[in-house]
C-alpha cells in the first residue's frame, strides 16, 4: 500500500525479522500480532529508507554543486564539456555506444544490443568511465577530475 516493489518488500520482511531477533525474546501471540508486527515494523522501515534516501541524494546534489561551481574555471564548464565530446567521440564504437545508452537511460537495451549480460555491461561502462576521465584529464592539462580518490 506505500508503494514498495516487490523486492522492498521481501527486504522490509527480512528486516522486520531481524528486529524481532534482535530483540532477542518473542512471545507467541498469534498470527493475527505476528502480522500486525511486521506491518508496523516495515512501514516504519521503508519510511525511514524514503527519508534517508531523500537526505542522501540532496547532500549528493549539493557536492555536486559545489564541486561544479569550484571547479567550472572562468568558461562556466564548456571546456570541460568540450574535452569530454572530443574523448567520447575518441571511444571505442561499442564502448561509446555503451555509454551513450546507459545515460540515456536504456542499460537493457545496450546490454542486448551489445550482446553483453548486465555484469558485462557495468564492467565495459566502468573501463569507458575510467578512459574518458583519464582523456580528459590530458586534454585538461592533468587536473584532477573529482579531487582526491
Amino acid at each position: 500500500m506505500l508503494g514498495a516493489t516487490p523486492d522492498e518488500a521481501d527486504d522490509l520482511l527480512q528486516e522486520a525479522f531481524l528486529v524481532l531477533w534482535r530483540r532477542g525474546r518473542f512471545e507467541d501471540r498469534g498470527s493475527e500480532a505476528a502480522a500486525a508486527f511486521v506491518r508496523q515494523t516495515g512501514k516504519n522501515l521503508l519510511l525511514r529508507r524514503r527519508r534517508d534516501r531523500g537526505r542522501h541524494e540532496a547532500l549528493i546534489v549539493e557536492l555536486a554543486e559545489r564541486r561544479w561551481r569550484r571547479d567550472r574555471g572562468r568558461d562556466d564548464g564548456e571546456s570541460w564539456l568540450t574535452a569530454l565530446r572530443g574523448c567520447l567521440a575518441a571511444l571505442q564504437p561499442r564502448a561509446r555506444e555503451a555509454v551513450l545508452r546507459s545515460y540515456r537511460g536504456d542499460r537493457d537495451g545496450a546490454a542486448a544490443a551489445l550482446g553483453l549480460s548486465p555484469n558485462g555491461l557495468k564492467t565495459l561502462l566502468q573501463r569507458a568511465r575510467q578512459a574518458l576521465r583519464s582523456c580528459v584529464e590530458r586534454r585538461l592539462g592533468n587536473a584532477k577530475l573529482g579531487g582526491e580518490r
